[in-house]
């Protein structure tokens, strides 16, 4: 005879789960866009000094900034956008100092969203549009023709759509250190520029339509004078091969 089957019922409860406490980073170091224009001279496009003085942060002998001992490890995220790692170490090429308008310096702990970067996360946050249009023009000059400029242009166009707009440009003709101690403007000019821009439309109350582009080319020439000027004939003016010849071909007589 067949036995007869019992059923068996299983229930399983369980309070509701609260939301998702948002993660902090275990150490961070955040500049606002006033803080960066105090401390950086953002119509030079400085962009090494965003970091520069931060905790963590070694400038070697080229000024370059290094972070946590590491070099180009850094995963750079602009408006919620993680960027490429071929990106990784060309801050310049695609940051744009003066339409900074936050930057968080995440140092450990990195929330599994920021990828796997050893040294740090720059997280970045651009200039939001305004209601009301507003521009800002600076301009600095000096000596060898060195110029600096930058135009940000912020505002809206219509009831829901809004720009942000930056040009810079920084120019010498003395871009490399002489050589030799006098004047050394002649094929020994430089250039760096920033286009940015920014387009953003509200597509509803919650979702927005973000277009965001940025180039940065630059120019250099390189000096086709070395050595010392001829008052160091006696001595060695440093020319030719391991600079042991004067200008006009000579070794020099040193005693």
């Amino acid at each position: 005879q067949d036995r007869p089957i019992k059923e068996i019922t299983i229930r399983v409860t369980a309070s509701r789960v609260s939301a998702r406490q948002a993660v902090h980073e275990s150490q961070s170091t955040v500049r606002d866009n006033a803080d960066i224009k105090r401390f950086i001279n953002t119509t030079a496009g400085d962009t090494k000094s965003l970091t520069k003085g931060q905790k963590g942060v070694a400038e070697d002998s080229a000024g370059q900034q290094h972070i946590r001992g590491e070099h180009t490890d850094i995963t750079y995220v602009v408006d919620n956008v993680p960027l490429p790692d071929t990106l990784s170490g060309r801050q310049g090429s695609v940051v744009v100092p003066s339409t900074i308008d936050s930057l968080e310096m995440l140092t450990g702990g990195f929330a599994p969203e920021f990828g796997g970067q050893t040294a740090a996360v720059l997280n970045i946050t651009t200039l939001p549009g305004a209601k009301k249009p507003s521009n800002v023009f600076t301009f600095q000059a000096g000596s060898y023709g060195t110029l600096n400029s930058d135009l940000t242009a912020i505002g809206p166009i219509g009831s829901k759509a809004s720009y942000v707009l930056d040009f810079g440009e920084t120019s010498t003709n003395n871009a490399l250190e002489p050589q030799q101690p006098d004047n050394q403007t002649a094929h020994n000019s430089g250039s760096s520029k920033s286009y940015f821009a920014k387009l953003k439309y509200a597509l509803s109350s919650v979702d927005n339509l973000t277009l965001t582009a940025s180039n940065n080319p630059d120019a250099l020439q390189i000096g086709n004078r070395t050595g010392l000027p001829s008052s160091f004939a006696g001595i060695g003016q440093g020319y030719g091969f391991l600079g042991l010849r004067n200008a006009d071909g000579t070794e020099a007589i040193t005693n």
